[in-house]
């Protein structure tokens, strides 16, 4: 009884495993865990039967060579007649071939752990495959012999010279999807830093955070192969390659993992500007709010992440609007792009903001995305604050691209609230705006109720559209 039970457990481990094999082939060396060394199988096969002990059964090499020393003695395993495509002359075509047959190893171990006496299965590969769909095929690749296999990925397209048929198992119209996998893996290294998958770490307790959220790629090779077939059957030569995504994970201090979606973005630009702003626009974005992790209820200041981050980094001299408009140079002069974008994706968040001030002068940096929605900061009094009012974490990545674009990504575990920006309102559009004085409404959904406020930039100079 003891004994069957095991049995029975084993089939069941061996089933899982079955079922989380890529392959679905089973490793013979995977069961020997399971099994008893003194164990002794009968193999049986056309009327004939041998006897192997367990060694042999895990040892899959010795049990091949006995096999075909005595079951498989003058049974020629490609002695079946198959039809195959090959090209000759630069041309395709369907001509007889054999069947590419070998033993069925999963059957033969699965079956010896709930019996004593096994039945030797023999596989046959594609065997549905008929001289009319061979004819069929290799009039089909006919089509596009001609062609250059083209292999596109990336928004990318890259001309291959490769005979087509090499990716078809034995000349059938199967792919083989581990020649295609092959043939591909060198745009998967051409491209393997940008298809790395990248986690943000973070300590729950105090809010610290580094990494950068990224979801990785990873070739798919049964819908490629697919997307490889359905072109051929258009008549085109050509490889879209498809991609599986790797989810990027936010893991806290004890390696717990949480999947955070991306809910918006707010955005700035900064061309235009001269390279000591341009310097510490991209310094402070990599430096300051690269990675900003906000708790429930918890608030942040630009001046604190100013003052903890940016401390010990050389800025550059660019120029300030100080007090009365005056544009001085001062080190770190353009921060405040860096600000104004954190503060357009906290607005696109949700979150509330506490305390923020337009420029005094209109700047033309801030016309493009959101005009007269910008956040000045001046150590020590004139600050950037919000709070989360949400019961999970917030997330904001930013980073700079070529376009000269700053970008703030916002993500979190859940939805945040419905943001609706509505805006830029100037003089004439709304009653009571000045020439000088830029509008912006923010409408929040949160369940059933919709708050409006509005966010009034007022500058010493007038403004343009």
């Amino acid at each position: 009884m003891r004994n069957r039970i095991l049995q029975t457990l084993s089939i069941f481990l061996i089933t899982g495993f079955l079922s989380l094999s890529n392959q679905g082939n089973l490793s013979i060396n995977s069961i020997n865990a399971l099994r008893n060394q003194d164990k002794e199988i009968y193999i049986n096969f056309n009327e004939k039967q041998i006897k192997v002990d367990i060694k042999t059964l895990r040892n899959k090499s010795k049990l091949s060579n006995k096999l075909n020393r005595t079951l498989l003695k003058g049974y020629n395993l490609d002695d079946k007649i198959q039809p195959k495509v090959i090209k000759e002359k630069g041309r395709y075509k369907a001509v007889k071939g054999k069947v590419k047959t070998s033993i069925d190893m999963n059957h033969l171990v699965l079956a010896s752990l709930i019996s004593d006496s096994v039945d030797l299965k023999i596989k046959e590969e594609n065997t549905d495959f008929t001289f009319e769909k061979a004819n069929d095929f290799a009039d089909k690749l006919n089509k596009v012999k001609n062609q250059k296999l083209r292999v596109h990925t990336n928004g990318e397209s890259q001309v291959e010279n490769i005979d087509i048929l090499t990716l078809f198992k034995n000349g059938t119209d199967e792919i083989d999807k581990n020649a295609l996998s092959s043939f591909l893996s060198k745009y998967e290294e051409k491209h393997s830093l940008e298809n790395l998958v990248s986690n943000v770490y973070i300590n729950s307790n105090t809010g610290e955070s580094n990494g950068f959220l990224k979801d990785g790629r990873k070739i798919n090779i049964d819908q490629t192969a697919q997307n490889l077939l359905e072109n051929i059957e258009r008549g085109l030569l050509r490889i879209q390659i498809q991609y599986d995504t790797l989810k990027a994970m936010v893991i806290d201090e004890n390696s717990k993992e949480y999947r955070y979606e991306k809910q918006g973005e707010g955005k700035s630009n900064f061309k235009g500007s001269d390279w000591g702003r341009s310097q510490n626009v991209e310094l402070g974005t990599k430096n300051l709010i690269s990675s900003v992790f906000v708790m429930p209820g918890q608030q942040i200041s630009f001046l604190n992440l100013l003052k903890n981050k940016g401390s010990n980094i050389s800025w550059k001299l660019a120029k300030v609007i100080k007090e009365g408009g005056k544009l001085e140079l001062e080190p770190g002069g353009g921060l405040c792009q860096v600000s104004t974008t954190l503060f357009r994706a906290a607005l696109q968040s949700g979150m509330n903001i506490d305390q923020w001030r337009n420029h005094s002068l209109y700047v033309s940096y801030y016309k493009e995305y959101n005009n007269g929605l910008d956040s000045t900061i001046y150590p020590p009094y004139v600050d950037l604050k919000f709070t989360n009012p949400y019961n999970f974490p917030v997330l904001f990545q930013s980073y700079t691209n070529e376009n000269k674009d700053v970008i703030t990504e916002i993500y979190s575990p859940k939805a945040i609230d419905k943001v609706e920006l509505i805006g830029p309102f100037y003089q004439g559009d709304l009653p009571g705006l000045r020439s000088n004085q830029i509008l912006w409404q923010r409408k929040t959904s949160r369940f059933m109720h919709t708050q409006t406020e509005d966010y009034l930039s007022t500058y010493n100079t007038s403004v343009s559209r």
